[in-house]
């Protein structure tokens, strides 16, 4: 049986999951209409992702892990050195 928890973890997954899918669809789309509506449900499965987060969070089932200096340091080298965006 699931407990509170799992069910919680595997909920979030799968608005993050469509989120994604939803928006992927989107700029996808042609036709304006579709467009929006794909953008819309994208959305609204951040929102709910953002709910279920809140939720973990609350109940102590979310602890991120403390940065590690040195990997923090690493990944803000690896920035540093990316050439600059174009459209700016």
């Amino acid at each position: 049986m699931l407990d509170e928890h799992t069910i919680a973890v595997d909920a979030l997954a799968m608005a993050k999951y469509t989120a994604v899918l939803n928006l992927e669809s989107a700029l996808n789309m042609s036709n304006p209409q579709a467009r929006q509506a794909h953008q819309r449900m994208s959305q609204d499965d951040a929102q709910i992702a953002d709910q279920l987060h809140q939720i973990l969070v609350q109940r102590g089932w979310d602890q991120p892990l403390p940065a590690i200096p040195q990997q923090t340091w690493q990944v803000a080298q690896q920035f540093a050195a990316m050439p600059p965006m174009l459209n700016q």
